[in-house]
């Protein structure tokens, strides 16, 4: 699959540039596709939740009322959980593990097989280097008017410096990642992937057949 190139300041290249079929052109398993989106946003899932049981709400040492002669169902304690004010039976501790595993092979297939999505949509476009020299989001900004892109975008760059983190870190829709850091929920979700020469090498290298 050929896709068009572009130089650093968005000037459309006469060459065009051929995907390796290895990497963006599999056959798309949507099951795969969904477990490893799946995890990707458990991975990055935090067990902030917490509930109190009934031992650590303050309060509740000394029984309510007597034992019998009340009509009443005896209690001991008025953070029973069956009580207002009581503590939470079987609620979240604070101390969740959220993390899904896969195996290393279907991790690099199903990024493949979200890349291969993409580049069947005509979403991919290549460019020669991203020159963000300045750090400024105004050459992002223009880069992207020049490739008349819009919607959400994602640069996969060779190296995530800190130009390149401060040209792209302001503009809500954009982001930018080095290869290895690709994650299979930040490619569906994009809608248009803009790659570097160097950064298409590498992910070729790293996700293609012969790996």
């Amino acid at each position: 699959m050929k896709v068009a190139t572009y130089t650093k300041t968005g000037n459309k290249a006469t060459a065009e540039i051929t995907l390796e079929k290895g990497v963006f052109g599999r056959t798309i398993t949507p099951g795969l596709i969904k477990v490893a989106y799946s995890r990707a946003l458990a991975n990055q899932r935090q067990a902030t939740a917490k509930t109190k049981t009934r031992g650590e709400i303050s309060g509740g040492g000394k029984k309510p009322f007597r034992q019998k002669g009340t009509g009443r169902a005896r209690s001991g304690s008025i953070r029973n959980p069956i009580w207002r004010g009581g503590g939470t039976v079987f609620g979240p501790t604070g101390e969740q593990n959220h993390t899904i595993d896969l195996p290393k092979k279907a991790i690099r297939a199903s990024l493949a097989q979200a890349l291969s999505l993409k580049a069947e949509a005509k979403a991919i476009s290549v460019i020669e280097d991203l020159d963000v020299s300045d750090a400024k989001v105004k050459q992002t900004v223009a880069l992207l008017d020049k490739l008349k892109l819009t919607g959400s975008v994602l640069f996969v760059v060779e190296k995530y410096t800190d130009a390149v983190r401060r040209a792209t870190r302001n503009l809500p829709r954009v982001a930018a990642c080095e290869p290895r850091y690709l994650q299979v929920n930040v490619i569906v979700d994009a809608d248009h992937i803009v790659i570097t020469k160097k950064a298409l090498e590498l992910t070729t290298e790293w996700l293609g057949d012969k790996k």
